[in-house]
């Protein structure tokens, strides 16, 4: 028997899952714990002592490849998945991890992104962030109900006593603060950032909220202060870049992950002082070129151009790649804005294929 258990980077994922194993304990007896990320990983973890056919295990994964996702779609097993909300994910990644802010918005992009497939559809259990409010002691009974175990009250009060003592009725979020110190209540950490941090996360929020609440997501503006230039990488990125020197890759990023599907990014640049002119390359790049564009560098003004891509692996990161092709002598780039818009389902594998050999001249 295998019960399966997928979520976001966070306490309710982690705290969910301990629910899950003490039900089991108490409910079909001792199992094994499974962890993997791909199918490749998953087939290594059941080739192990112990983990045979008949075994009985617990599944877990908070960064499932499309291929993990589609077998376990496939197979229609038993899955829950426990989604915290995305500025929460931030939060708490960034505590617990000892992260920076920007690679915390990457990993949690990466987490809602990756189980996207599993949001979608109806034959996954959800539990969300309104469950933290809960009675632990209704959380078991949801999930053994769930999971075709018959527990008796007795049972049922014996995991909770298990996962907390406590004289009251427990919520889940007693369980959950008095097991993660690093836990807050939904919606609250994010107020603790100072203010220019909480506008980065909350300018991406919307977007990744939509897909962990089940929604579409189909536009967003990616921030400029998660690009990087590659004269100077490992400070702050304004947006403004002296052309001045060889020719080389000016700026990349934001390094953030998009859903499968074909995506349009419109741009918009300054240029000022450019009088000996050049050539802009911008790439679409996650993994390997999707796409290309070259275009001739004015003087001087406010341009707009469009490149269109397509993403396949929500586990890459995708960045926008901007060089220039020749040397310059004086000149100031600056990038404005970037609008994602996902405009289009994946195409076949095969026309996916000749896309990127085309895209790579």
């Amino acid at each position: 028997m295998l019960l399966s258990v997928f979520g976001t980077p966070s306490a309710l994922m982690y705290g969910g899952l301990n629910v899950v194993r003490n039900l089991v304990e108490l409910g079909i007896g001792t199992h094994k714990l499974v962890n993997a990320n791909s199918t490749v990983d998953l087939r290594k973890a059941f080739v192990e002592p112990g983990l045979g056919h008949d075994a009985k295990a617990v599944f877990y994964s908070d960064l499932p490849d499309a291929d993990m996702c589609a077998l376990f779609l496939k197979t229609r097993a038993p899955m829950v998945l426990f989604m915290d909300g995305f500025d929460d994910v931030v939060t708490y990644v960034s505590t617990s991890r000892s992260m920076g802010l920007s690679e915390s918005i990457r990993l949690a992009s990466r987490s809602i992104c990756a189980l996207e497939p599993l949001l979608r559809s109806d034959s996954v259990l959800k539990v969300n962030s309104k469950a933290y409010g809960s009675a632990l002691k209704d959380i078991v009974i949801a999930l053994g109900t769930y999971f075709d175990l018959v527990l008796t009250g007795g049972q049922v009060d014996q995991i909770v006593s298990s996962l907390i003592k406590a004289e009251d009725q427990p919520r889940l979020s007693d369980y959950l603060y008095l097991t993660f110190p690093d836990a807050r209540p939904p919606g609250t950490a994010i107020r603790r950032l100072a203010p220019e941090d909480r506008r980065l996360i909350s300018q991406v929020a919307s977007a990744y909220s939509a897909i962990a609440a089940g929604r579409s997501f189909d536009q967003m503006d990616w921030p400029i202060s998660l690009y990087m230039s590659n004269d100077h990488p490992d400070e702050p990125f304004s947006g403004r870049i002296e052309l001045l020197g060889p020719a080389r890759f000016i700026a990349y990023g934001p390094y953030l992950h998009l859903t499968t599907g074909q995506w349009r990014a419109t741009v918009v640049f300054d240029v000022a002082e450019n009088l000996s002119g050049n050539q802009l390359y911008v790439d679409a790049y996650a993994g390997e070129i999707l796409s290309v564009i070259t275009t001739q560098l004015p003087p001087h003004g406010t341009y707009t151009f469009q490149i269109g891509f397509e993403v396949t692996n929500p586990l890459e990161p995708v960045q926008l790649r901007f060089q220039i092709l020749s040397g310059a002598i004086e000149g100031v780039f600056a990038l404005s804005s970037t609008r994602l818009e996902r405009i289009g389902e994946v195409r076949s594998m095969a026309a996916a294929a000749a896309h990127r050999m085309e895209a790579r001249g």
